[in-house]
């Protein structure tokens, strides 16, 4: 299980330095954008955004619709400050709230979240809770992190993990994969999906450097158990050994695309 209070203290703590290394999040936010420009909405349109972060994609969503109400919602009190002194909209109204214990008397034309779905803890009912809330023809865009992510760390922690007299989890959690994906949203009622899968790889100068990285933009695991410091030694020499390229460490990021119509 995720843990919600984990998670709004590292990422209100990252606020200012997450879109310096937020790199891959920004080209996630971009492809969201690019394909919801090309759907047809009205020219009011209503959008629904979820883990607003520091507003990167908020801005881009005020550029393309100018006279869009935005709704912008996000865990991290501190995140949703360095949102508020990103730009100023009168058509954007923030709320600091978790998504999975809030619900929406109203629904909207487009719901739209950049790597946040992995931080729930009930996906299958938060999707369908989510469908619910958007109106006729709109559409539920959304991008998360599939279970090749950080393979590079997942099979360095493996390695060493089976030698150790502990219980732990590695930096990162584990992620949805192509196939679950897919059935979530095959099983939400009343509406259609697309999905898309891309992959992007990060170079390091060193392991220590990545995890800090991680770090900076409050993406650490959120788990219970972390590991201990031996345990994290062994993983990194190990992640180093076998994933050094050119005199760089390489982090792969698996990145999941849904796209979900709402039926008239």
């Amino acid at each position: 299980m995720i843990n919600k209070t984990l998670v709004q203290k590292r990422f209100s703590k990252q606020a200012t330095s997450y879109d310096e290394y937020a790199i891959v999040q920004k080209q996630m936010a971009d492809h969201l954008l690019a394909q919801l420009t090309c759907h047809s909405f009205p020219k009011n349109v209503s959008i629904l955004e979820i883990g607003c972060g520091t507003g990167f994609l908020t801005e881009k969503l005020c550029a393309a619709f100018p006279h869009a109400g935005i709704v912008a919602v996000d865990l991290a009190p501190g995140m949703i400050q360095q949102a508020k002194t990103r730009f100023l909209h009168s058509g954007v109204t923030f709320q600091c709230g978790d998504i999975e214990r809030m619900n929406f008397s109203t629904s909207f034309d487009i719901i739209v979240s950049n790597a946040t779905f992995q931080w729930f803890n009930h996906v299958d009912q938060t999707l369908q809770m989510l469908m619910n809330a958007v109106k006729p023809t709109g559409m539920l865009a959304f991008s998360t992190f599939g279970e090749k992510t950080f393979h590079e760390m997942h099979t360095s922690y493996e390695a060493v993990n089976a030698s150790l007299d502990e219980e732990s989890s590695p930096p990162s959690q584990r992620f949805l994969s192509y196939a679950e994906l897919e059935t979530l949203c095959q099983n939400v009622k009343q509406g259609s999906y697309k999905l898309r899968e891309s992959f992007a790889v990060e170079q390091f100068s060193s392991v220590r450097d990545f995890l800090r990285s991680l770090q900076k933009i409050g993406a650490t695991n959120s788990n219970e158990r972390s590991m201990s410091p031996g345990a994290l030694k062994s993983m990194m020499r190990h992640y180093e050994e076998r994933f050094t390229d050119q005199n760089a460490i390489e982090a792969t990021y698996h990145c999941l695309f849904a796209f979900l119509t709402r039926a008239t």
